[in-house]
């Protein structure tokens, strides 16, 4: 059952709950596009290399690609219309009802274009942080296992991205 509006932005409510199947800051990130489609024509490559977890958000994320690539000029109500032709109802309807904290208020309808653009870069840097730290810990266990040039190679580059990311994100500060 959905928590009411008022729940969702009560301190009672500002925990994230996870979207069956998509995880929250997936389902952030995903929220956000729907509700502020201007976004996927702004950021549409950020958008195409965002490597999501779930195969429901995959799919999701390339339906919003693919109606973008139409080039036709879509508000929320005429976007959530065809995500539904396409299938995506349940998904969509799973989204509107997951609980988000309180501050990922910019994914919602209302919030102004510098908050949306603004929350919407940190999570995709923070989505970014994550997995490269996934992607760390599945390189350092490989290594445990066998000990080869390529495993260390592996978590070589990753750090070097990782402190790239950091570097971006202190010159944005």
């Amino acid at each position: 059952q959905a928590a009411s509006e008022a729940l969702r932005h009560s301190s009672i409510g500002s925990t994230v709950a996870p979207v069956a199947g998509i995880p929250a800051r997936e389902a952030l990130l995903l929220r956000t596009l729907i509700n502020h489609p201007w976004l996927i024509e702004e950021r549409w490559e950020d958008i195409s290399k965002l490597d999501f977890s779930s195969k429901i958000a995959q799919r999701l994320r390339d339906g919003l690609l693919d109606l973008q690539a139409y080039d036709i000029p879509l508000d929320t109500n005429e976007l959530r219309t065809q995500l539904g032709r396409l299938g995506f109802d349940t998904s969509l309807a799973q989204l509107d009802r997951s609980v988000t904290h309180k501050s990922d208020r910019f994914a919602e309808p209302a919030a102004e274009r510098a908050d949306v653009d603004a929350g919407f870069s940190h999570a995709l840097r923070m989505h970014e942080q994550d997995r490269l730290r996934h992607a760390l810990q599945e390189a350092e266990a490989a290594y445990r296992e066998v000990q080869s040039e390529d495993t260390l190679a592996r978590i070589m580059e990753i750090k070097r991205l990782q402190a790239r990311s950091v570097d971006v994100d202190d010159r944005r500060d």
